[in-house]
């Protein structure tokens, strides 16, 4: 079994979020299939943070999403033999990032066990931020509560449409899935958590 290397952190140091050209990508990408650890901790580097809080907010910032994250990463450096240039480096992790937060989330029923500051929005410099520093708008509580209460798939086409800022065709291509069906998945997700919302303003 494949190892993964030691590094000084799962979390990205390029702040700048500086996309590499397709020249710097191909050799990233030569040295990680010949095991190049140093390659791997440039990966983390350019693309930690944006799968930490991809994974973040698919479980809600549930501590347990460090065992998604850590199992992202371990599978890319696995299976990076096998990628084929078929879509860029970043779109290949995040379909393994979403897969994996499949896989821990089917693992054991959390969703009754999550708190309310578990829910992030985004800062102004584009880092996220813990609910704590929600937006003050209080409608926003019941839409973090409504959230919450959804089925893990609905929540997901939720999260990667309007707080990713995916497409639904990009979303389709990153997890070979039929854009058909994913358009329906957000239509039905948008109208359950209408429901929810309404839901929670009639009780109050």
């Amino acid at each position: 079994m494949l190892l993964m290397p030691e590094v000084t952190s799962l979390h990205s140091k390029n702040k700048s979020k500086i996309a590499l050209s397709p020249d710097l990508e191909a050799s990233l990408i030569e040295r990680l299939k010949r095991q190049d650890s140093n390659a791997f901790q440039d990966l983390i580097n350019l693309h930690g943070d944006s799968i930490h809080n991809l994974v973040g907010r698919l479980m809600a910032f549930d501590p347990e999403m460090e065992d998604a994250i850590q199992n992202t990463w371990i599978q890319v450096w696995r299976k990076i033999a096998t990628f084929r240039n078929e879509s860029s480096l970043k779109t290949w992790i995040t379909r393994i990032a979403i897969l994996q937060t499949r896989n821990q989330q089917r693992s054991v029923n959390r969703w009754m066990r999550r708190v309310q500051d578990r829910w992030q929005t985004e800062s102004p410099d584009g880092n996220a931020k813990p609910l704590g520093e929600r937006n003050e708008d209080p409608r926003w509580d019941m839409v973090q509560a409504a959230m919450k209460q959804l089925p893990y798939r609905d929540r997901e086409i939720l999260v990667l449409v309007y707080l990713q800022g995916n497409t639904v065709q990009e979303i389709a291509r990153t997890l070979n899935e039929k854009a058909n069906t994913l358009e329906v998945r957000l239509h039905r997700a948008k109208k359950l958590l209408k429901k929810m919302i309404e839901g929670a303003k009639a009780k109050l």
